[in-house]
Protein backbone atom coordinates (compact mmCIF):
# COMPACT_ATOMS: atom_id res chain seq x y z
CA UNK A 1 0.00 0.00 0.00
CA UNK A 2 2.91 2.23 0.22
CA UNK A 3 3.26 2.55 -3.36
CA UNK A 4 -0.64 4.19 -2.97
CA UNK A 5 -1.08 6.40 -0.07
CA UNK A 6 1.40 8.76 2.20
CA UNK A 7 3.04 7.67 5.02
CA UNK A 8 0.65 9.30 7.20
CA UNK A 9 -2.40 7.66 5.54
CA UNK A 10 -0.59 4.38 6.24
CA UNK A 11 0.62 4.68 9.61
CA UNK A 12 -3.33 5.30 10.38
CA UNK A 13 -4.58 3.13 8.18
CA UNK A 14 -1.88 0.34 10.27
CA UNK A 15 -3.67 1.33 13.37
CA UNK A 16 -7.09 0.89 11.93
CA UNK A 17 -5.81 -2.53 11.10
CA UNK A 18 -4.76 -3.15 14.89
CA UNK A 19 -7.47 -2.06 16.45
CA UNK A 20 -9.62 -3.91 13.52
CA UNK A 21 -7.71 -7.62 14.56
CA UNK A 22 -9.08 -7.17 18.03
CA UNK A 23 -12.30 -5.54 17.43
CA UNK A 24 -15.51 -5.98 14.88
CA UNK A 25 -15.93 -2.22 14.72
CA UNK A 26 -13.20 0.83 15.05
CA UNK A 27 -14.77 4.01 17.62
CA UNK A 28 -12.60 7.14 15.84
CA UNK A 29 -11.76 6.60 12.24
CA UNK A 30 -10.42 9.66 9.65
CA UNK A 31 -10.85 8.29 6.14
CA UNK A 32 -7.66 7.04 4.78
CA UNK A 33 -7.08 8.25 0.73
CA UNK A 34 -5.19 6.33 -1.84
CA UNK A 35 -3.92 7.14 -5.06
CA UNK A 36 -6.26 6.82 -7.85
CA UNK A 37 -4.41 3.78 -9.70
CA UNK A 38 -6.39 1.81 -7.00
CA UNK A 39 -10.11 1.17 -8.14
CA UNK A 40 -12.31 0.42 -5.52
CA UNK A 41 -11.94 -3.50 -6.71
CA UNK A 42 -8.39 -3.16 -5.19
CA UNK A 43 -9.10 -1.83 -1.81
CA UNK A 44 -11.60 -4.58 -1.28
CA UNK A 45 -8.82 -7.07 -2.03
CA UNK A 46 -6.58 -5.91 0.48
CA UNK A 47 -9.40 -5.59 3.00
CA UNK A 48 -11.08 -9.24 1.96
CA UNK A 49 -7.34 -10.55 3.03
CA UNK A 50 -7.59 -9.00 6.13
CA UNK A 51 -10.37 -9.54 7.24
CA UNK A 52 -10.01 -13.31 6.32
CA UNK A 53 -6.81 -13.58 8.33
CA UNK A 54 -8.61 -12.06 11.65
CA UNK A 55 -11.55 -14.59 10.57
CA UNK A 56 -14.18 -11.59 10.60
CA UNK A 57 -17.90 -11.84 9.15
CA UNK A 58 -17.66 -10.08 5.62
CA UNK A 59 -20.34 -7.88 6.57
CA UNK A 60 -17.92 -6.62 9.43
CA UNK A 61 -15.00 -6.36 7.09
CA UNK A 62 -17.20 -4.17 4.35
CA UNK A 63 -18.54 -1.81 7.16
CA UNK A 64 -14.86 -1.37 7.82
CA UNK A 65 -13.32 -0.94 4.34
CA UNK A 66 -16.50 1.49 3.93
CA UNK A 67 -15.44 3.61 6.78
CA UNK A 68 -11.33 3.78 6.64
CA UNK A 69 -11.87 4.21 3.22
CA UNK A 70 -14.07 6.67 2.62
CA UNK A 71 -13.22 8.70 0.11
CA UNK A 72 -12.53 6.28 -2.50
CA UNK A 73 -15.53 3.81 -1.82
CA UNK A 74 -18.29 7.09 -1.34
CA UNK A 75 -20.31 5.64 -4.30
CA UNK A 76 -19.97 1.92 -3.08
CA UNK A 77 -22.78 0.73 -1.05
CA UNK A 78 -21.49 -1.88 2.38
CA UNK A 79 -23.59 -4.63 0.52
CA UNK A 80 -21.85 -4.34 -2.80
CA UNK A 81 -18.49 -4.11 -1.01
CA UNK A 82 -19.95 -7.42 1.06
CA UNK A 83 -20.64 -9.05 -2.19
CA UNK A 84 -17.67 -8.06 -4.26
CA UNK A 85 -15.08 -8.38 -2.06
CA UNK A 86 -13.31 -11.87 -3.47
CA UNK A 87 -14.43 -10.88 -7.10
CA UNK A 88 -11.62 -11.90 -9.43
CA UNK A 89 -13.43 -11.04 -12.97
CA UNK A 90 -11.65 -8.05 -13.32
CA UNK A 91 -8.42 -5.83 -13.78
CA UNK A 92 -6.90 -5.49 -10.51
CA UNK A 93 -3.38 -4.53 -8.65
CA UNK A 94 -3.81 -6.52 -5.89
CA UNK A 95 -4.88 -10.08 -5.34
CA UNK A 96 -6.61 -11.78 -3.30
CA UNK A 97 -4.05 -14.39 -0.75
CA UNK A 98 -5.81 -17.35 -1.40
CA UNK A 99 -3.61 -18.92 1.09
CA UNK A 100 -5.43 -17.50 3.95
CA UNK A 101 -7.51 -20.02 5.91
Amino acid sequence: MIAYMSEEDLNRLCTYIAEYSTNDTLQKISPVKVDSQLKSIDITHFVWNIGKAFGRKRIHTATFIKNVFAHSLCDVEISTIERKMSHTESVYRIKLDVKIV
